[in-house]
């Protein structure tokens, strides 16, 4: 457990999240955007938020 909690969609946030599919990074760009959330580690969320390609 983290006292004082985590800051995922600062400046300390993740490089990468990755979706299953285009529909899924849609979901969550959308919900971010609602959120008022515009960049995540300084990057823009349409950067960060990705599908995952294996």
């Amino acid at each position: 457990m983290f006292a004082d909690g985590i800051d995922l969609l600062g400046d300390e946030g993740p490089s990468r999240i990755f979706c299953a599919n285009g529909t899924q990074c849609d979901e969550l760009r959308n919900m971010l955007q609602a959120k008022g959330v515009s960049t995540i580690a300084g990057k823009p969320i349409e950067e960060v938020v990705a599908v995952w390609k294996s």
